[in-house]
C-alpha cells in the first residue's frame, strides 16, 4: 500500500474530525517523510518518481492544523509539516515558516520541547556570518537561552516524549547553540553560558543514552563537537574522523560525511595546520548541492587566508601530506552493499564527483532510475 492508498484508506474509516483517524494520517505523514528523508537511493528515486508527494503531504497537514480539534495532534502536525519544510534548500522564506510554527508550539508542546528548540536554532541562527550580537541578534539569542533551559529541565524531568529522536534533538540543537553562544560572547565580550558545565551535562546525556539509543557513529560526532566546544582539538578531530569513516562504509558519500569534512577542517584551522584545512575543504566543497555549503565555505575559506604558513615541517605534517582525506565507501548503488577495500577502488561520478560504484553495472542503476 502506497502513500495515497493509505490516505485515502483512512479518510473512510471514520469523520475527519475523529481522533484515530487524524493520528494515523499525521503518522503515515511522518514515516513517509523519514524515508523521503533517507540518503538511500533507492528511497530518492522512489520520491523522484512521486512528484506530488511533498505538496500531497504537506497539504493534509494544513488541513488538520487548520480544522482539527485536538490541540496535540495539531502541535505533531505542525512539528511534522517542519520536517517537511526542512527538506531541500533552506530560503529566508521557509526559515521564517519554521520559526512561526515551532514558536506557536513552545507552551503547549506536549513534549516535543527538544524538537522545537532544535528546529528554532537552525531557523534564527543558519549561518556563522549570523552568530554575531547585531541587527535583533542579541534578542534572538536571550530568547534561545531561556529555550535551552527550558528544555534542559525537560529531559532532566524525563517529561519529554520517549521517543529516539527527541533525544538527539536536544543534542544537536545544544551544541549549535553553545557554538553561537562562544561566537556571541567572543563579538560581545559577555560570559552568558558556562560551556565547560553544560557540556558536562551533555556528556553525562551522551553516555546515559549510548549504546542503545544513539548509534556509535553518531555518539563519535557529538563527542567530538563536545570536545570541540572544550577546545580539546586533537581528540575532537579523532572523533570526526572515526565518525566519517564508519558513515562512509555503512552508507557512502552522504550529506553526513560533508558534516564530518567541515567538523575536520575546523578543527585543523584551530590546530593551526593550514594546508591540511585548505585540503579537506576543497573536498568538502563537492557537496555543493546544499545551498547551506556557499556562506560556510567563504566563512572558512576567509579564516584559512588569515591563518599564518605553516614553517616547521614536523614528522606529523609530513604524513598529513600523503594521508587520504576520503575513507573507504560504500558503493553508492542502492542495489549493492560493497565496500571499497582501499580509497580510490571504487569509480566516482564524472559530473557531481560525489557519488561512488563498484562497477558500471552498478553506476547504470542509478542513471536508470534518475533518467
Amino acid at each position: 500500500m502506497n502513500f495515497e492508498q493509505g490516505i485515502k484508506l483512512f479518510d473512510k474509516l471514520s469523520a475527519p474530525e475523529k481522533y484515530m483517524p487524524t493520528w494515523l494520517k499525521i503518522f503515515l505523514c511522518s514515516k513517509t517523510l523519514s524515508r523521503l528523508r533517507s540518503d538511500s537511493s533507492q528511497l530518492l528515486a522512489k520520491s523522484q518518481r512521486n512528484k506530488n508527494c511533498m505538496s500531497q503531504i504537506q497539504n493534509i497537514l494544513k488541513i488538520i492544523i487548520e480544522n482539527s480539534c485536538f490541540d496535540d495532534l495539531i502541535v505533531w502536525a505542525k512539528l511534522s509539516l517542519v520536517n517537511c519544510i526542512s527538506m531541500g534548500w533552506l530560503t529566508v522564506e521557509k526559515r521564517l515558516n519554521i520559526f512561526n510554527l515551532c514558536n506557536s508550539c513552545i507552551e503547549e508542546n506536549y513534549g516535543y520541547l527538544p524538537k522545537i528548540f532544535k528546529y528554532i536554532v537552525t531557523s534564527v541562527f543558519r549561518q556563522p556570518s549570523e552568530w554575531e550580537p547585531q541587527n535583533g541578534a542579541q534578542e534572538k539569542f536571550l530568547m534561545l537561552q531561556n529555550l535551552y533551559f527550558k528544555t534542559k529541565k525537560m529531559i532532566k524531568n524525563k517529561t519529554f516524549q520517549n521517543l529516539r529522536g527527541e533525544k538527539t534533538y536536544f543534542l544537536e540543537g545544544s551544541l549549535l547553540f553553545f557554538r553561537i553562544s562562544k561566537a556571541f560572547e567572543r563579538h560581545a565580550h559577555l560570559n552568558i553560558i558556562n560551556i565547560k558545565k553544560e557540556t558536562e551535562f551533555l556528556h553525562e546525556v551522551l553516555d546515559f543514552w549510548t549504546p542503545n539509543l544513539i548509534s556509535d557513529y553518531g555518539r563519535y560526532n557529538y563527542l567530538g563537537e563536545i570536545l570541540f566546544l572544550n577546545e580539546n582539538y586533537e581528540e575532537a578531530l579523532k572523533n570526526f574522523e572515526l565518525f566519517q569513516e564508519i558513515v562512509s562504509a555503512k552508507f557512502g558519500n552522504t550529506q553526513a560525511v560533508g558534516t564530518a569534512y567541515q567538523n575536520q577542517v575546523e578543527c585543523h584551522i584551530k590546530l593551526g595546520q593550514k594546508s591540511m584545512a585548505k585540503k579537506i575543504l576543497k573536498t568538502f566543497k563537492r557537496f555543493h548541492f546544499d545551498s547551506n555549503i556557499g556562506p560556510l565555505i567563504d566563512h572558512l575559506e576567509e579564516q584559512i587566508k588569515a591563518m599564518p604558513n605553516e614553517t616547521n615541517v614536523t614528522c606529523y605534517s609530513s604524513k598529513q601530506k600523503n594521508q587520504n582525506v576520503r575513507a573507504p565507501t560504500k558503493c553508492s548503488s542502492y542495489k549493492c552493499m560493497k565496500i571499497e577495500p582501499y580509497v580510490g577502488a571504487f569509480k566516482h561520478c564524472a559530473r557531481c564527483r560525489m557519488t561512488y560504484y563498484c562497477s558500471k553495472k552498478m553506476s547504470k542503476t542509478s542513471l536508470e532510475i534518475f533518467s
